[in-house]
C-alpha cells in the first residue's frame, strides 16, 4: 500500500470514519470531489492574496482579504472531509465549517456596505497600477481644472461688477463695521479714494475721512449710519435717506439700503449696502412741486392735452373759468369745451403745433359747463420731450368776459354819446330852424287871412289865399315836429293814464289802420299814471301804429297795443335802444308790436334820424318826434325787429310818484 494511502487508512481501505456502509467507489468519488475543491480554494486563496500585495483596486479594502481567508478555510475544510472518511474527528470537521460560514458572512456584510472614498493618490508613483485608474484620475483633474476656472471666472466677474456699478456698494469686514470696502462708485460719492478705508467707525488714523453724513440737516455719529445699524441690530436697514457732505462742501443725496451678512454658524459676521446718488432726482422733484405749485396757483387757465386733443392736465384756475373739475376733464376731449363753429379752429390749431409751429395769442369762444358761452384769450404752444419729439400740446387760457363785457359797455356809451351830441346838434338846428320858420309862417298866415277878409267870397283870389293857408298850417305842423324832435317844445305835464289815452285814441286808430289790419289791445289792469303830455303821447301812439300798419302793407296784418309796469334795473339799462338819463325803479310800457316787413340791422340803426324813410321821400319826421318826445319825458325806447317777422316798439316812462293827504 502507498505512503500516503496507509497514512490515510491504516486498517485498510474500507470507510471508518463518515459510513461504514460505503463501497470502496463512493468513498473515492468522495475523495477525488474534496480533494479537487480544496485545491481550487488553495488555488484562489494565493492569487487572491497576491492581487493584496500588487495594491490593485478594490471595490472594498476588507472585502479580498475576507474572501481569501474564505477560500482558504473552505479549502482546509473540504481537505478534512477526507480524513474524516476513515478517521471520526467531526468535531475538528464542524468547527472548520462554522469558521468557512463566519468568513462567509463577514464577506458578504462587507461586500454589500458602501465602500469609503479613496483620496487619490498623491504622486503617478503612488498610484496603482492599471490604465483604466489612470484614465478615470486625469478626467477626475481635468473636471476640477474646469470648475476652478469657472468659479475663477465668475469671480472676476462680480468683482467686475463691483467696480463698475453706478451704485454705490459698500462691504463691511466685521460686524462693528470698522473696515469698509467700497466699489468706484461710492468712493466718487465720499471724495476718498477707493483703497481707504471708508469706515466712520474706524479709528482717525485708520480711515482718515474727509467727508460727513447728515439727515434732516443734523450730523450723524457712526453708531446711526444705516450699515452699522443693519450689523448691530442684525436686519436690513431699507430705503434710508442720507445726505454725504464731501469736503470741498458738495452736498448729495443718497438713498441706502443695507442688509447683514452671516458666517456658517449664523451670527452676523459683516454687512453690505448700496448707495443709490438721488440729487438730480430729488432735484428735480424739487423743481416739479415749484411748477405744480406755479401751475396750480395761476389765474390763467393751463391745460395740457395730447396731439388728438385729449387733456392730461387741468388746473384750478381751469376749474374756475370753464366749471369742469379736474377728474372730468382729465383722460377726456377737449371738444366738450368748442362750440359748433369753433371745431375747425381748434383743429388748425392742433395741426399748427404738431408742426412745432407755436400759434399766436388769439381771442375765441369756449363753452362752460352749464353751457354759456365764455369769451377767452388762448395761446398755445407744443410739448416736446428732452429729444425734441412732439407730445403734445400745451395751452393758457384767460377768461376776457370782463373785458369784452366792458369794451361793449365802452362802446355803447361811445355809441349813445355820439347818438346824444348828434341829437343835441340836430335838435338845436331844429329848434332854430323851426322858431325862425314858425315866425315867418305866422306873418304868411296872418297877411293871408287879412287879404281873405278883404275879397269877396266870389272872387278867385280867394281859392288862391285859402291854399295859401293850407301850406302855411301844413308847415305850423312841420315846425312843431321839428320842436317837439328838438325838445324844445311846451309840454302841458300832468298824471296822466295811459290806458285811458288809449281807450280815447282807439276809434281814430282803428280808422288809421284801414280795414286790412286788425288793432288788438292788451291794457294791463289798474296801471299808474305817469307824469306826461296828453297831446304829446297821443303823438307818439298815433305815430308807432301808423308805421306799423305802414310796414304791414296791403296784405292783412295784425297790430297788437299792450301797455304795463315793468321793473328797469341797471343791467337791463344797456338793452334800450334809447335811453336818457332814466333812473332804475318800476317803469309804465307801451308796446306796439306788428308783423310787417320788418328790418335789418343797418336800417334799425337810422329809423329815428330827421328825415330818414324806407317809403317815399318827404316824410320821416314821425320817429324823429317820437324820440325827441320821449327824451322830453325822460323815458325810453326799445327796438326789436326781424326781417319778415315784424317789430316791436316799446316806450318806457317814469311811473308817477302818487302824494296821499
Amino acid at each position: 500500500m502507498p505512503a500516503p494511502l496507509a497514512f490515510l487508512a491504516p486498517e485498510g481501505l474500507l470507510p471508518r470514519g463518515q459510513s461504514l456502509a460505503w463501497n470502496p467507489g463512493l468513498v473515492w468519488l468522495h475523495a477525488l470531489a474534496d480533494g479537487l475543491i480544496a485545491l481550487a480554494c488553495v488555488a484562489m486563496a494565493i492569487e487572491l492574496l497576491r492581487r493584496i500585495r500588487q495594491r490593485r483596486p478594490a471595490p472594498n479594502r476588507l472585502l479580498l482579504p475576507l474572501v481569501g481567508s474564505f477560500l482558504l478555510v473552505c479549502g482546509a475544510a473540504h481537505a478534512f472531509e477526507i480524513w474524516t472518511i476513515w478517521h471520526g474527528d467531526h468535531h475538528v470537521s464542524g468547527g472548520l465549517k462554522l469558521a468557512t460560514a463566519a468568513f462567509s458572512l463577514a464577506a458578504t456584510f462587507v461586500l454589500y456596505r458602501p465602500a469609503p472614498a479613496r483620496p487619490p493618490p498623491a504622486s503617478k508613483e503612488d498610484a496603482p497600477a492599471g490604465d483604466a485608474w489612470l484614465e478615470e484620475r486625469s478626467r477626475d483633474k481635468a473636471e476640477i481644472t474646469r470648475l476652478n476656472q469657472l468659479l475663477q471666472r465668475r469671480v472676476d466677474e462680480l468683482q467686475a461688477l463691483f467696480n463698475v456699478l453706478p451704485v454705490g456698494v459698500g462691504i463691511a469686514e466685521d460686524r462693528e463695521c470698522r473696515v469698509i470696502r467700497t466699489n468706484d462708485a461710492l468712493a466718487r460719492m465720499l471724495g476718498v479714494d477707493r483703497t481707504t478705508n471708508a469706515s466712520m467707525s474706524a479709528a482717525a488714523r485708520a480711515a482718515p475721512l474727509g467727508f460727513r453724513v447728515s439727515r434732516n440737516e443734523e450730523t450723524l455719529q457712526p453708531d446711526q449710519l444705516p450699515m452699522q445699524t443693519s450689523a448691530r441690530e442684525n436686519r436690513a436697514v431699507l430705503d434710508f435717506e442720507e445726505t454725504i457732505i464731501r469736503h470741498d462742501g458738495t452736498r448729495i443725496e443718497v438713498l441706502a439700503n443695507a442688509v447683514p451678512l452671516h458666517d456658517a454658524q449664523g451670527q452676523v459676521a459683516g454687512c453690505v449696502a448700496t448707495f443709490q446718488d438721488v440729487t438730480a432726482l430729488k432735484n428735480a422733484l424739487a423743481a416739479h412741486a415749484r411748477y405744480t405749485a406755479i401751475v396750480a396757483s395761476s389765474r390763467e387757465a393751463i391745460i395740457g392735452k395730447t396731439l388728438d386733443g385729449i387733456v392730461t392736465e387741468w388746473n384750478a384756475a381751469a376749474e374756475d373759468i370753464f366749471g369742469y373739475s379736474a377728474t372730468e376733464m382729465i383722460g377726456d376731449s377737449v371738444a366738450r369745451l368748442l362750440p359748433e363753429d369753433r371745431r375747425e379752429e381748434e383743429a388748425a390749431m392742433l395741426a399748427r403745433a404738431a408742426r412745432g409751429v407755436p400759434g399766436p395769442g388769439f381771442e375765441t369762444v369756449r363753452r362752460h359747463k352749464d353751457g354759456h358761452l365764455i369769451d377767452v384769450s388762448i395761446v398755445m404752444s407744443p410739448i416736446r420731450t428732452p429729444a425734441g419729439r412732439i407730445v403734445g400740446v400745451s395751452v393758457s387760457a384767460r377768461d376776457i368776459s370782463a373785458r369784452k363785457q366792458a369794451e361793449a359797455q365802452r362802446r355803447e356809451m361811445d355809441r349813445k354819446l355820439q347818438e346824444t351830441q348828434k341829437l343835441e346838434s340836430l335838435g338845436v338846428l331844429a329848434g332854430g330852424i323851426a322858431h325862425d320858420f314858425n315866425n315867418l309862417l305866422a306873418g304868411i298866415l296872418g297877411n293871408a287871412s287879412l287879404a281873405r277878409a278883404e275879397l269877396p267870397a266870389t272872387s278867385e283870389i280867394v281859392l288862391y289865399l285859402q291854399q295859401i293857408d293850407t301850406a302855411a298850417r301844413r308847415a305850423a305842423d312841420l315846425c312843431r315836429q321839428m320842436l317837439a324832435y328838438s325838445g324844445r317844445s311846451l309840454f302841458l305835464v300832468q298824471h296822466l293814464d295811459l290806458n285811458a289815452l288809449v281807450r280815447d285814441l282807439h276809434p281814430l286808430l282803428n280808422v288809421s289802420l284801414g280795414q286790412h289790419c286788425t288793432l288788438h289791445l292788451d291794457l294791463a289792469a289798474s296801471l299808474p299814471p305817469v307824469l306826461a303830455d296828453a297831446s304829446q303821447l297821443r303823438q307818439v301812439v298815433m305815430n308807432l301804429v301808423t308805421n306799423a300798419a305802414e310796414a304791414i302793407g296791403p296784405r292783412p296784418g295784425v297790430v297788437d297795443l299792450a301797455t304795463g309796469v315793468v321793473p328797469l334795473d341797471r343791467a337791463a339799462l344797456p338793452a334800450l335802444t334809447h335811453e336818457y338819463g332814466i333812473v332804475p325803479g318800476d317803469h309804465v310800457f307801451l308796446e306796439v308790436n306788428d308783423n310787417g316787413s320788418g328790418m335789418d340791422a343797418a336800417t334799425l340803426e337810422k329809423i329815428f334820424d330827421p328825415f330818414f324813410s324806407t317809403k317815399f321821400t318827404g316824410r320821416g319826421l314821425g320817429l324823429a318826434a317820437v324820440l325827441g318826445i320821449v327824451r322830453g319825458h325822460k323815458g325810453a325806447i326799445k327796438v326789436a325787429s326781424t326781417p319778415d317777422r315784424g317789430s316791436t316798439f316799446t316806450i318806457y316812462l317814469p311811473r308817477a310818484a302818487v302824494h296821499t293827504a
